[in-house]
């Protein structure tokens, strides 16, 4: 479920960047080369976005992560992503500009990379050193690639029909 929605919002996101391109380099009258100045915005839209990403997950991983856990526990910890992911499609859905796109999908992923990471590796801790190798293989080899496969799947299906 996680590479789903996670997919599906990076296709929106994907989405609005070229629709962002395409409309401000029709606004602009001395572009030469369409693809090129296209392909340059974009470029910039993405590394503000990677660069956002990485500040907030920082951020959050320096700031909140022990607080959460402190506060939450491992259970209440591994709910905070759905609730930033459900707030941020609630955003989106009432206008997906590029704006609100930027920030909702920075917020998931940046929770993503920093409390998910850590929630994954705090459900090891009751595992027995070999449980814990032999489940983390098998989860991360097969488990996690058969999500990102479904995914792939799913998302080809919903924009081609």
């Amino acid at each position: 479920m996680l590479n789903l929605v996670n997919t599906t919002g990076e296709y929106i996101r994907n989405h609005v960047f070229i629709r962002t391109a395409d409309e401000a380099i029709q606004a602009r009258t001395e572009v030469v080369d369409m693809e090129e100045a296209k392909s340059e915005y974009i470029a910039k839209l993405e590394s503000g976005f990677n660069w956002l990403v990485n500040s907030l997950a920082v951020a959050i991983q320096l700031l909140l992560v022990s607080r959460i856990f402190k506060w939450f526990g491992v259970r209440g910890a591994i709910l905070v992503l759905p609730f930033v992911a459900l707030g941020g499609y609630f955003f989106i859905a009432f206008g997906a500009s590029l704006v609100v796109v930027r920030w909702a999908k920075a917020f998931e992923n940046s929770t993503d990379y920093s409390l998910m990471n850590a929630c994954r590796a705090a459900l090891y801790l009751i595992t027995s050193r070999e449980e814990k190798y032999k489940a983390k293989a098998v989860i991360d080899t097969f488990f996690v690639r058969a999500g990102d496969v479904l995914t792939g799947l799913f998302v080809f299906l919903g924009t081609t029909y």
